[in-house]
């Protein structure tokens, strides 16, 4: 399970299902400084994607630094830039590359397979239903 944690690294920085509380605690002891806005909307979006249960909770590195996602599935992944925190990305087979453009580059209508939910009043339950939609679907259907 390690190794397999460690192949999806690319320029994400991957930490293994646990509490979100946990999950914020080991982002906080590498950043320095006060805390900022941002870091208040990534500890509410852990603390959501944690509601879903996923395998995984991702934070860029380097350049990708304002980034936090949550790994539910190989093939379902959702990013939050908490620097901006205007849209919530929900990405699919292809996430590590999709994960490596621009906003404004996905913006323009490239044929790229992801889903964007906007800050805008009841995203959180529309991304909800949403995950668990996609959740539902990857679940093994069990032999009757």
């Amino acid at each position: 399970r390690k190794d397999y944690l460690g192949t999806i690294a690319l320029e994400w920085e991957v930490f293994p299902p646990g509490t979100a509380d946990e999950i914020i605690a080991a982002l906080r002891k590498r950043r320095t400084g006060k805390a900022t806005k941002a870091d208040a909307v990534m500890e509410a979006r852990l603390k959501l994607f944690s509601s879903l249960r996923p395998t995984a909770y991702l934070a860029g590195s380097a350049k990708f630094s304002a980034y936090v996602g949550a790994q539910f599935a190989p093939d379902l992944v959702v990013f939050e830039n908490v620097k901006y925190g205007n849209a919530l990305y929900v990405l699919y087979d292809d996430w590590r590359d999709v994960s490596k453009r621009s906003r404004i580059d996905l913006l323009r209508g490239t044929s790229e397979n992801f889903d964007r939910f906007v800050h805008t009043d009841g995203w959180e339950d529309r991304f909800l239903d949403h995950i668990r939609a996609e959740q539902e679907k990857r679940a093994p259907r069990s032999k009757r």
